[in-house]
């Protein structure tokens, strides 16, 4: 049996006695969520909590969320989400006179700007979800090969680390890229609500 479509799983979600599809959602957007509000400088302790927030003000909204299939628009709703849950908690703080952590003025700082890092995040999120999700498929040395790689070693460095030869460490390299790109491209079409 084929692994069912996030696009699935969003619709499975609006059903809220769906303790497995959620369970299934908070495991593949928690890490998004966490990223977004550490990114608008929450610290660890503040965003994990808050990561929790909005995870039940998306598990309440979600039975009204409709999917368009518009590319990017689950992540963009679900980064507004967030912005809006640090924007309540940053009030929440200011009438309880409470200090405020340092993070980026919400209230000076345009949808645009938001938008740009809820991006960035969302494609160091994604790379690293499909390289967690690929680098099983590889022997330790074609991954070291990607790896180094990809930190900035020349395949002449790489060979002689790892004791292979420069074509090796040139066709590991190409093959693990190819398949991060393909997953890359997948998670993202999934994890965006979109049709494959």
């Amino acid at each position: 049996m084929s692994e069912p479509t996030h696009i699935t799983l969003l619709q499975r979600v609006r059903n809220q006695q769906d303790e497995k599809s959620w369970q299934e959602f908070t495991t593949f957007y928690r890490g998004y969520i966490y990223a977004v509000l550490h990114r608008l400088g929450m610290n660890h302790h503040d965003a994990e909590d808050l990561s929790q927030e909005v995870l039940l003000k998306a598990w309440k909204a979600l039975p009204e969320y409709e999917c368009r299939q518009v590319q990017g628009q689950f992540r963009n709703w679900l980064s507004h989400v967030c912005l809006n849950t640090l924007r309540s908690s940053h009030r929440r703080m200011n009438t309880q006179g409470r200090k405020q952590p340092e993070f980026l003025d919400l209230e000076q700082s345009s949808e645009p700007e938001i938008e740009a890092l809820a991006e960035k995040e969302w494609r160091v999120y994604i790379s690293d979800l499909a390289w967690n999700q690929i680098k099983s498929r590889f022997s330790d040395s074609v991954q070291q090969s990607f790896l180094l790689s990809a930190e900035g070693l020349n395949s002449t460095e790489v060979a002689r680390r790892l004791g292979l030869a420069e074509s090796s460490v040139r066709v590991n390299k190409q093959r693990v890229t190819a398949a991060l790109c393909k997953e890359i491209v997948r998670l993202d079409t999934e994890l965006n609500g979109e049709p494959n």
